[in-house]
């Protein structure tokens, strides 16, 4: 074989492993100050979200709660929503997410099964995906895998335990997609290749 046929060969090589996909990046953690809370079914007591208006033998169930992942000594809990409870979030700009993790709570009733809706409008009337997770009892921690590219993702009760009503969660966290990299032995070849014809032109 010749040079130049050894390089056309390692060229052809690589064009056929080159096969993108390969995933050796992490998920990345979506920041919390980069999310906003856009709709949200009313916290306990009522509405109200200011310290100085509640009675301070309650803890401060407000919305904010939700994402402010400390954990759960805060938390958000419904007035009595029941299977109505939903938080609705915004993104800012589209987003590819890998999953989104749910820290549940106790408030007066414990959430058994949820679901995720994913949108592109904050309205939700063009949605692009929807994630559901169900357990056959209260939902300490759940992670769900999320493959949706979305700006607006609505979190919704479905099921609660047995007389739950001021249902919530103390916590999500939001992880997008890792970055598209190729396995090490495709960056090989590819480096094989690039060189193969490299030496081909030079001795052509």
């Amino acid at each position: 074989m010749t040079t130049y046929q050894r390089g056309l060969f390692l060229a052809v090589l690589t064009a056929v492993a080159w096969v993108p996909g390969e995933l050796y990046a992490t998920p990345t953690l979506i920041a919390n100050s980069t999310v906003n809370i856009i709709d949200n079914y009313p916290s306990f007591p009522g509405t109200l979200s200011d310290p100085m208006t509640l009675n301070p033998l309650y803890p401060i169930y407000i919305v904010a709660h939700a994402i402010d992942a400390a954990g759960t000594s805060t938390v958000y809990c419904t007035e009595s929503g029941g299977n109505n409870t939903f938080i609705a979030f915004d993104f800012q700009a589209a987003i590819s997410f890998d999953s989104i993790v749910y820290h549940g709570t106790e408030c007066s009733g414990n959430v058994t099964s949820f679901k995720l809706l994913f949108s592109t409008s904050s309205d939700f009337s063009s949605p692009v995906g929807t994630a559901l997770y169900s357990s056959g009892s209260s939902i300490s921690t759940a992670t769900v895998s999320t493959p949706f590219t979305a700006r607006y993702v609505e979190w919704k009760v479905t099921g609660g335990s047995t007389g739950s009503t001021n249902n919530g969660a103390s916590d999500f966290q939001f992880f997008a997609a890792p970055a598209q990299v190729p396995e090490p032995g495709t960056l090989m070849l590819l480096g094989l290749g690039l060189a193969g014809l490299a030496l081909s032109r030079r001795v052509h």
